[in-house]
């Protein structure tokens, strides 16, 4: 009767020893062998290269053009791993909109890499969905 009091504890603490290191071992290393998304794709249209400069630039508040004034936020890292800004442009015209502006690495004839920024194309709510043009 003393052995089997000492021996249900031991086994209900090997038990719960057992339990709690299979909790910390490392889940399975899985790597997809079909690429679903290329890497760092981005779908829009270039941005004149004059601006830039100012797009890289932490400190870039405002950007001013003939007819609009493009408010830009604060830098951000998309899913893809890009550095991206959201633009918000006012002009005297048209409504504000939004649209983002993505910096993407490219590699010119003579081999030099830069950063080339793309404006994304927009995401447009309607009342049923999120529609992207």
């Amino acid at each position: 009767m003393i052995i089997i009091k000492h021996f249900k504890p031991m086994s209900l603490g090997a038990i719960a020893v057992l339990l709690l290191s299979a909790c910390s071992s490392q889940p399975r290393q899985v790597q997809a062998t079909i690429p679903l998304v290329p890497p760092k794709a981005i779908v829009g249209s270039p941005i004149a290269q004059q601006y830039w400069g100012a797009l890289a630039l932490p400190s870039t508040k405002v950007i001013e053009r003939q007819e609009q004034d493009i408010q830009v936020s604060e830098m951000f890292t998309s899913a893809l791993g890009l550095t991206c800004r959201k633009l918000t442009v006012f002009s005297d015209t048209q409504p504000p909109s939004e649209r983002v502006a993505c910096s993407q690495p490219i590699v010119d004839e003579q081999g030099q890499e830069y950063e080339q920024w793309i404006l994304t194309k927009p995401i447009v709510h309607s009342a049923t969905a999120v529609e992207i043009n």
